[in-house]
């Protein structure tokens, strides 16, 4: 999957599958990988897109991502999405790794 709009920003949204090979070439010694997926059901958290998307809408719509109209669509169906009380909003898995560089 092809993801240019992440280059233009500066992220890298495969950085999980490299993260083996980068802690390698760094020389680290891991001493543990951590995983974590938020989800919520209700509270402040559940309302991550549109709160993330207002945001990026910012930066999104002059540089042509994505129309105004379009980004206000999105969000109001994420509004839509989360006013359920039964649905659930999951947030992309995220690691953390934690090492350290051996005694030279």
């Amino acid at each position: 999957m092809r993801h240019p709009y992440q280059t233009r920003i500066g992220v890298d949204y495969s950085v999980g599958l490299k993260l083996p090979r980068l802690i390698m070439d760094a020389g680290l010694k891991t001493d543990f990988v951590v995983t974590d997926q938020p989800i919520f059901r209700d509270g402040p958290g559940k309302h991550l897109w549109e709160k993330t998307w207002t945001f990026a809408l910012q930066r999104a719509v002059p540089e042509g991502v994505v129309t105004m109209e379009r980004g206000m669509e999105l969000i109001a169906g994420m509004e839509k999405h989360t006013a359920n009380p039964e649905a659930w909003v999951a947030v992309a898995k995220m690691l953390v790794v934690v090492g350290k560089k051996p005694p030279q």
